[in-house]
């Protein structure tokens, strides 16, 4: 067990957020500062609900790996301890929005969370209102009202208009709050692939966001990269060859990448070379 590992959150701890890769590193207490408190609300409604604390766990311990991996390997573009830290804590925010809109009332934040907990096997084109019906039960009217509430029409939208509002929600939610730019960056490109992007994220990977102007880079790269690798793994049941193949074969039919600037393409296939090779016994 690495020096990374041996800090890393076990499941059986309180604290669901990995303060700390290395408690030596003196970096403690600037992680907890901007975990505002309701961020940490968040969190912790998404670790009781869903398995989406769970996958962002295992995205940061594939983080590890490829940090490990380029350590010794040959390659040039090495990951610092402080990527390290921004990979890991910009993926624990990735899907924060997934429990609503920054002002959801408790009821509906619970009910938008509920409904993101069932993760697999659901057509994307199912209406939300079957959705609601033939997945999560009870009074449809009073949840058809709360939804209403957050922007959801459950009448008229689909599932996949739902889960991508997942995104524009976690901008909200974590707009205010003092983590580093490339950990917020980070979390609201991680959907760029699929043409979901907050303002200041740009469609041709460039960002314009949190006082910061430039391309995506590789940290912000592999929180999208990790994301898609650990769904493979645990959603789609993929181990880590097949998971490589759906990521490649996803990004060379995409018309989002090809709007991406050659250098963002360049990292984004560089990048999966890299997870390919550091994985390869995960």
């Amino acid at each position: 067990m690495n020096e990374f590992q041996e800090g890393f959150p076990r499941e059986e701890k309180v604290n669901i957020f990995p303060i700390s890769i290395d408690e030596k590193d003196g970096n403690i207490e600037s992680r907890v500062v901007w975990m505002t408190p309701l961020i940490m609300k968040r969190l912790e409604l998404l670790n009781r609900e869903t398995m989406t604390v769970k996958d962002e766990r295992s995205a940061g311990v594939y983080a590890i790996g490829i940090y490990e991996f380029l350590k010794i390997s040959g390659v040039e573009n090495k990951l610092s301890r402080a990527d390290l830290s921004v990979i890991i804590a910009a993926g624990f925010l990735t899907d924060i929005g997934k429990t609503g809109p920054r002002n959801a009332l408790p009821e509906v934040s619970l009910l938008i969370t509920e409904m993101h907990a069932i993760d697999s096997n659901v057509n994307p084109g199912m209406k939300i209102g079957d959705f609601l019906r033939d997945y999560i039960g009870g009074d449809y009217e009073k949840q058809k009202i709360l939804l209403a509430t957050a922007g959801v029409d459950a009448e008229k939208m689909i599932m996949r208009d739902f889960w991508d509002m997942h995104v524009f929600w976690t901008a909200g939610i974590i707009a205010d709050c003092p983590a580093p730019a490339e950990v917020k960056i980070g979390a609201l490109a991680h959907h760029i692939l699929e043409g979901n992007r907050p303002k200041g994220i740009n469609k041709d990977g460039s960002v314009n966001i949190f006082g910061t102007k430039r391309g995506l880079e590789q940290t912000e790269i592999l929180v999208m990269l990790l994301d898609k690798y650990d769904a493979q793994r645990r959603r789609a049941g993929r181990d880590h060859k097949e998971a490589v193949k759906w990521i490649r074969r996803y990004v060379e039919n995409n018309k989002n990448f090809d709007a991406l600037k050659p250098a963002v393409q360049k990292i984004i296939k560089e990048n999966i070379d890299i997870i390919d090779e550091a994985l390869c016994t995960a």
